[in-house]
C-alpha cells in the first residue's frame, strides 16, 4: 500500500487562473497533463495531471492575477489512485 503522500502526489490537481483579461483556453487545452477546462471570463479552471511547469511557463506569458493549484481530498485522490470509492455496496 502507498502512503498518503504518494497517493496524494500523483493524483489530479485543481487549478484555477485569473487573468487581467480573457482567459487564453486554447493555449491551456493543449498542455499535456491537462483535462476539463472550463471558462469563465477572465478565469480558467481545470484538472492537472503531472508537474504544473508548463502551465506556470504558460500562464507568465500572460497577465495573471491570481493563481490558485490545490492537491485534491484524500478521497479523491484515492479514486484517481485505485480507480473505486471506499463506499461499501450491499451484497
Amino acid at each position: 500500500m502507498e502512503s498518503v503522500d504518494a497517493i496524494t502526489g500523483s493524483a489530479l490537481r485543481h487549478v484555477r487562473l485569473r487573468f487581467a483579461e480573457a482567459a487564453p483556453a486554447g493555449e491551456f487545452r493543449r498542455l499535456e497533463g491537462v483535462s476539463a477546462v472550463t471558462v469563465n471570463g477572465p478565469e480558467l479552471r481545470f484538472l492537472l495531471a503531472g508537474e504544473p511547469t508548463e502551465v506556470v511557463r504558460t500562464a507568465g506569458r500572460h497577465r495573471l492575477l491570481d493563481v490558485e493549484i490545490s492537491r485534491p481530498s484524500l478521497e479523491e485522490a484515492f479514486v484517481t489512485a485505485y480507480g473505486h470509492t471506499t463506499e461499501k455496496v450491499a451484497a
